[in-house]
């Protein structure tokens, strides 16, 4: 059976996958928790801030809208 270079037998890509997916779970067991899918830690306190600005934005809307101020 002729095979082009760019045609991978599927257990050969099922390998790949497995490795891959083997690596993650090394890394998340070993630590290493800062990988490509993870936000960093900065991007998460900026949203954590911009969060609690809405949070009050929408806050003083519905106090002065209710009159509780």
């Amino acid at each position: 059976m002729d095979q082009t270079r760019l045609s991978v037998p599927k257990s050969r890509i099922n390998l790949a996958a497995e490795d891959k997916e083997m690596r993650l779970y090394r890394r998340y067991w070993e630590g290493e928790y800062k990988s490509s899918f993870h936000a960093p830690d900065s991007k998460k306190s900026s949203l954590g801030f911009y969060i609690l600005i809405v949070i009050s934005f929408f806050a003083g809307v519905l106090f002065s809208f209710f009159g509780l101020l």
